[in-house]
């Protein structure tokens, strides 16, 4: 098991690190919503923006070459 995990990254880091950060920040972004923070008021389409990481790290780790959508051309 542990050697498949290593394996796993070292072939995959910039995936899991891109995950890593998605997740952080979108229950970082949730819970500004949940409770109405003054400090960060979001909108929902804002949540969006907590997937980025993970796209980037899609790019870079070759997984894809380009994406187009929701405004925004990566790649």
């Amino acid at each position: 098991m542990k050697k498949t995990l290593l394996k796993f990254w070292s072939h995959h880091t910039a995936l899991v690190i891109g995950a890593i950060v998605s997740i952080v920040l979108l229950a970082t972004f949730l819970l500004f919503q949940y409770n109405e923070s003054n400090v960060l008021k979001l909108e929902s389409r804002w949540l969006l923006v907590a997937g980025v990481p993970l796209l980037a790290a899609l790019i870079v780790g070759g997984y894809i070459k380009s994406f187009k959508g929701f405004g925004v051309e990566l790649g």
